[in-house]
């Protein structure tokens, strides 16, 4: 009796495990759809979920996954890789006689291709271990005269034979498309499981794990208001069989209409294993919480499966200790061939809050300004001038990749005015809600003087710029700084109209 239920047992499972196995929900288990998905974020994240799935009137499996996943920033603070690990506990049967546990360790490159492309490549190695146990097995031998049934005994039953360790390993790459704020708008990855076709074989006879081929894509097909819809598809061929699953998540983003700041997923897919499946999320951004049912579309319980799963996210702090080595190599000493300079503290003086100012930048939201609290800003002003005031300031509409600001300055002036200072306070914010966006200051002179003097004086202008948007919140990282001294005149330098003009400091916002 116990060969023939060992017999059945093996049978029965071999054939349940035989196709690679997907969480509804993938979105929680990223590296089981393609390893080069954990370099995708920004964010440290946790995450865990559980699936209840039917495989008969009296039979389930229980999978239990959790996974972390940590990002790598570069010395400009820019994600570049991550690493991630994950633990699955999958149990079948009744009493869970047949019981898998594995641990996962990921690593995933990302590698930019463009402003909003990005290529991925990842790597995952598993230690699993399969077995049978008989532990939950009631039998007679726990019976015990005069006493009664005790559970707790030994039930006299082993399977010591039927355990079985290995290794697998798997490598994927993925494609994301992503749009100016950094969201994702497409993705499209290949990825295969297991490719090192380890023995599977608990009585040693030649029967290796088969390599599993996962295609994912999906695309933004619809976007209007707060509604966005992703179709979806994942294609999954392990040996001689194959499942493709098909559908859309739709997302509504509850901030955009209302007060509640969070987005509502719902999925709807189907599975040409003959089952379709509905889900609801909801994202807060700093967690999500999902649920999903994958229900039959014949009259057989099987594939009825229900998922219940969380995610935390976290922000990755920036390099800071890199931060203030930049920062302290930014600041130029400059000295004028007649008198040293010196370093002079003016206060910013406050200012009021700015009203909407739609030409700003294009398509962009009210700015609002909240200072209450004077701040200074060191600045290092050439003894050559000393009652220099800045020229006109001119307000453009901000044009990515364009020149969109010009500072005007009078004759060896560094000095930034109280209009100028408003500006680069709505600028700051306005860089500040878009953390996508950086800026380049570029610095400009008149042919007055040595074309090194002249170098160095833009510097000071740019960098004068560089340190007020620093002490109001925007990263140094985020802005670059280029003194172009007299070399890129707009006009002449034969008037003084001509050389006021090319006076000046140059802002130009990109990703």
């Amino acid at each position: 009796m116990r060969l023939t239920c060992i017999i059945i047992l093996v049978l029965l499972f071999s054939e349940v495990r035989a196709q690679y196995f997907q969480f509804s929900q993938f979105d929680f288990t990223p590296d089981r759809v393609n390893p080069a998905l954990i370099s995708s974020s920004n964010d440290i994240t946790a995450s865990v979920i559980y699936r209840r799935q039917d495989i008969s009137e009296t039979m389930s499996i229980k999978s239990a996954n959790a996974f972390i996943s940590y990002p790598f920033l570069n010395n400009r603070n820019k994600r570049w890789s991550a690493l991630g690990i994950s633990f699955l506990d999958d149990r079948t049967g009744v009493t869970n006689i047949y019981k898998v546990n594995e641990v996962g360790l990921t690593y995933a490159l990302s590698l930019p291709i463009s402003r909003q492309d990005e290529l991925s490549l990842g790597v995952k190695g598993i230690y699993q271990s399969r077995r049978f146990s008989l532990d939950g097995l009631y039998t007679g031998s726990q019976f015990v005269p005069d006493r009664g049934f005790l559970p707790g005994m030994d039930n006299g039953e082993t399977l010591d034979g039927l355990r079985q360790n290995l290794y697998t390993f798997s490598i994927g790459m993925g494609w994301r498309h992503l749009d100016r704020k950094g969201v994702q708008q497409s993705y499209l990855g290949l990825s295969f499981f297991d490719f090192n076709r380890p023995e599977q074989s608990f009585y040693g006879s030649d029967d290796q794990l088969p390599t599993s081929f996962v295609l994912a894509g999906n695309f933004l097909i619809y976007q209007q208001g707060a509604l966005s819809v992703y179709p979806e598809a994942t294609y999954t061929a392990s040996a001689s069989k194959s499942v493709v699953n098909l559908g859309a998540v739709s997302k509504y983003d509850m901030g955009v209409n209302g007060s509640w700041e969070a987005e509502v997923n719902v999925i709807t897919k189907y599975s040409s294993g003959g089952y379709a499946i509905a889900g609801l999320q909801v994202d807060k951004g700093d967690f999500k919480i999902g649920f999903s049912y994958d229900f039959s579309l014949n009259d057989k319980p099987l594939n009825n499966a229900f998922e219940v799963g969380l995610l935390l996210r976290a922000e990755r702090s920036p390099n800071k200790k890199r931060h203030r080595s930049r920062k302290s190599k930014r600041k130029p000493k400059v000295k004028s061939k007649t008198t040293s300079a010196k370093k002079v503290k003016r206060p910013i003086k406050e200012v009021d809050k700015p009203q909407r100012n739609d030409n700003l930048i294009e398509n962009s939201d009210t700015i609002l300004v909240d200072t209450d609290k004077n701040e200074e800003l060191e600045v290092a002003e050439d003894s050559i001038a000393t009652d220099a005031r800045v020229g006109e300031f001119q307000h453009h509409t901000l044009n990515l990749d364009e020149t969109n600001v010009l500072f005007y300055f009078d004759f060896n002036s560094t000095e930034i005015n109280q209009e100028s200072k408003e500006y680069i306070l709505e600028l700051s914010e306005l860089l500040k809600q878009a953390p996508y966006l950086k800026v380049k200051i570029i610095g400009h002179t008149d042919n007055k003087g040595s074309a090194d003097y002249n170098e160095k004086l833009s510097a000071i202008r740019c960098n004068s710029v560089t340190d007020l948007l620093v002490s109001l919140g925007v990263e140094r990282e985020r802005i670059e700084v280029e003194s172009k001294g007299e070399e890129s005149p707009i006009s002449t330098n034969d008037t003084e109209e001509g050389r006021s003009k090319n006076r000046r400091v140059e802002f130009i916002l990109h990703y």
